[in-house]
């Protein structure tokens, strides 16, 4: 009888975690003067009664005491730019990293978890389609079921790059890898994993993302060679993907072609707000910022708005110089199945952004809870040949 509470409340919390991750793959934001997933209410209410980590509280802590102090530091002494909204990044941020102490359990979730992401790529994969075939019926449906996206999409359009329901393609792109790590690590079903993976590149294509085609590069470079999956499987994997991809690109070649020349006039326009990523890390390496504090998150250049495109940038000029060690104890691996994720993770670390994306880096942290527990969860199970519950993390677990 005693076990019964203990089952419902197991299911229940099985249930929450995959309502996070519905939220985070599929659903809006709470219209809010910045932007938090709806699922932050459940994290909040989980750990009202969890016991945290106290390391992590104590960096969580001196985080925000930092942060709070930069932004009241650049408001009195430097007349910060827009400090309301450097107030407000501050919040997001903060909230953002209460997904650090939320805990899902693994193989409970697993299943579930593998189903809802299986349904996210054929969902995706259906919207960048009707993208690029009608993108007014498109834009009607999109700003329906996400209101937020109302004032991208037409930057999106005109330069034929699929988004998704972020502002920046990127971020998409970005996205689509980071939970195609884990994805690959979870998945059982080699006819999924051929199905779903090849839906992921594609749509990774469609946003144009330079970071992110080298997130893929990283990933597959990964199943190639760091897998423990027998050689003949990676390379049928491998030629699968390329030659459906191939197959698409002959169908739509002219749209292909369309995308590329606009794609090609981007690079000739990196020159506004700082130039380019090598401009924008000279002048970093010109000002490396060695004081304890910043003047917040709206930086200027010359007496005109500077956007580094770089997190590793904008924490060290906007924060100070332990702002940086700070971020990263939220995200560096602890276990070897958590460093491919951390990979692609650092791409756009540091030519992109993660941290300022309400729904990318609360995936990236609850993606790198669940990879981490891939060792525990294979020695609790060694006795059911688990060796072969996460092909992918065979190898690093050995």
């Amino acid at each position: 009888m005693h076990d019964c509470p203990r089952r419902e409340k197991k299911h229940l919390t099985t249930a929450l975690a995959v309502l996070v991750f519905i939220d985070l793959l599929f659903l809006p934001r709470l219209l809010f003067a910045f932007g938090i997933p709806i699922s932050l209410l459940i994290i909040i209410g989980s750990l009202v009664r969890e016991r945290l980590r106290w390391r992590g509280v104590i960096c969580w802590s001196a985080l925000s005491a930092t942060m709070f102090f930069c932004v009241t530091y650049g408001t009195i002494f430097d007349s910060i730019f827009m400090p309301n909204e450097s107030l407000k990044r501050v919040f997001q941020l903060l909230t953002i990293l209460l997904f650090f102490f939320y805990r899902v359990d693994l193989p409970m979730i697993r299943p579930k978890l593998v189903k809802v992401l299986r349904a996210f790529y054929i969902w995706v994969f259906f919207a960048m389609l009707l993208f690029f075939w009608d993108s007014g019926l498109y834009t009607k449906i999109a700003t329906f079921i996400y209101p937020e996206m109302q004032n991208q999409l037409e930057d999106a359009i005109s330069t034929l790059r699929f988004a998704y329901c972020f502002s920046d393609p990127n971020t998409a792109g970005f996205f689509l890898c980071f939970t195609l790590v884990a994805y690959l690590s979870i998945e059982r079903n080699i006819r999924w994993t051929f199905f779903c993976a090849t839906l992921a590149t594609i749509t990774v294509v469609a946003t144009q993302s330079r970071g992110a085609f080298l997130a893929l590069l990283l990933i597959f470079s990964f199943l190639m060679y760091g897998s423990p999956a027998p050689q003949g499987k990676k390379v049928r994997i491998i030629l699968f993907i390329g030659l459906f991809v191939g197959l698409l690109a002959i169908l739509f070649s002219e749209e292909i072609s369309a995308a590329y020349a606009v794609f090609e006039g981007r690079f000739e326009q990196e020159d506004e707000l700082g130039g380019g990523r090598a401009g924008k890390y000279a002048y970093f390496l010109q000002n490396l910022n060695l004081l304890p504090f910043g003047s917040g998150y709206h930086l200027q250049r010359a007496g005109s708005e500077f956007r580094p495109h770089s997190d590793l940038i904008r924490l060290n000029l906007a924060y100070g110089v332990f702002a940086l060690p700070m971020i990263l104890y939220f995200v560096y691996p602890r276990r070897r199945t958590q460093v491919l994720l951390f990979g692609v993770f650092l791409i756009p670390f540091l030519i992109n952004t993660v941290i300022d994306d309400y729904r990318l880096f609360p995936m990236y942290l609850l993606l790198f809870t669940l990879l981490g527990q891939i060792d525990t969860a294979r020695t609790k199970t060694s006795q059911r040949n688990s060796l072969n519950t996460y092909p992918m993390a065979r190898k690093l677990t050995s």
